[in-house]
């Protein structure tokens, strides 16, 4: 996460890659008062240690979305955030990951959501034309419970970042 040019890639494909693909098919979408659905992810909500740029991207991402929501609404335009957190996938269930992403996916397999359950909640979320929709559902609550009860149930804190960045980043400490 610390590479500068790995972060402007991370940035060029979740912020600026939506960016342009608007800007392109803005038009069409408004002509046609369609609605625009753009993939987020719970870091930009709740941020974890060594994931920083991927969590700015996100945040960047539903930041663009909810702005853009706005402008464009008088036009006809609806857009949908979905936050996503963890759900079954090669890259949840590998268990051959290394660095960072190691520490903090252990058991993340355990947790993960089956494919076809988000896939019902996506579904249901933009049916009902919600501007947010949270996958797995429960993680909606991150909106307003405060991180002191995030504590409890393992996102990892000021107290257990430092253990997960000197294990992977040892020239940070």
């Amino acid at each position: 996460e610390g590479d500068a040019d790995h972060f402007k890639k991370m940035f060029d494909v979740n912020v600026i890659g939506y960016h342009t693909v608007l800007n392109a098919f803005g038009p069409s979408v408004v002509s046609g008062k369609g609605s625009v659905t753009i993939f987020s992810s719970m870091a930009a909500i709740v941020p974890l240690p060594m994931m920083g740029g991927y969590a700015a991207t996100k945040g960047a991402v539903l930041n663009l979305t909810e702005s853009m929501d706005q402008e464009w609404q008088r036009k006809g335009v609806r857009f949908t955030t979905l936050i996503m957190s963890v759900i079954e996938s090669g890259m949840t269930t590998d268990g051959s990951k290394t660095g960072a992403g190691s520490v903090i996916a252990k058991g993340i397999d355990k947790i993960a959501m089956p494919q076809d359950k988000a896939i019902d909640i996506i579904v249901a979320g933009i049916a009902s034309r919600r501007r947010r929709v949270y996958v797995p559902r429960i993680a909606r609550l991150t909106d307003w419970i405060p991180p002191a009860i995030l504590r409890i149930y393992k996102v990892p804190s000021r107290r257990t970042a430092p253990k997960i960045v000197r294990a992977h980043r040892p020239e940070i400490t």
